[in-house]
Order: structure tokens, then sequence, then C-alpha cells
């Protein structure tokens, strides 16, 4: 029952519209998986074109494993005080997975 880990950098291009956007990360193992945990390792997000006070930042992971694979689905959102997110916005997740392999 080895415990093993991976990191990886999910990268969000500039974009609008209806938030928060998903990406999915794949990150995989020697051998199945037990279980599994994703952890926050660092970001950096911002507006695309102007600087604007930050009124909602938003970042959310959620984690399937299946067999020696777990699929990291990070969701990213940031918003000025406007109530929409109509300014583009980019940046990026650092993702640590943490596993306990069979």
């Amino acid at each position: 029952m080895p415990i093993d880990f991976q990191v990886g950098r999910v990268e969000f291009p500039s974009k609008r519209g209806e938030a928060p956007f998903g990406r999915d990360a794949f990150f995989v193992f020697p051998t199945n998986i037990r279980n599994a945990q994703v952890a926050l390792q660092g970001f950096d997000i911002q507006f695309t074109r102007d600087d604007r006070p930050f009124h909602q930042k938003s970042i959310r992971l959620e984690h399937t494993v299946f067999e020696n694979q777990v699929n990291v689905n990070v969701r990213f959102a940031l918003r000025d005080f406007s109530g929409n997110f109509d300014d583009p916005f980019e940046g990026f997740v650092d993702v640590a997975v943490i596993v306990d392999r069979l």
C-alpha cells in the first residue's frame, strides 16, 4: 500500500461569459488506486485586459478515480462588482494528487 503523489498545472486561457469554467486534468499512477485526495497547491488569476477590483474568486476541485487514474475537474471563476462574468479573465491552478495505491 504505497502512498504516492503527483502535481500538475491546469491552465485557463482568457475567457468571458458563463462561469465557472471547468477543465480536466488526468493523473496516471503505476498501479490501481485504493483512495485519492486532491489539494490546491497554488493559483494565479487575473482579469485579462483591465485592472479591476475582485468581487468573487472561486476555485473548486472535484475528483474521480478509475483503476490507476485520477481525473481532477478544476472549476475556476473571477468577477468584479458588476455581478456578471462579463470581463475576460485567465490564470492557472496547481493541483496536488495524493493516492494510496494497491
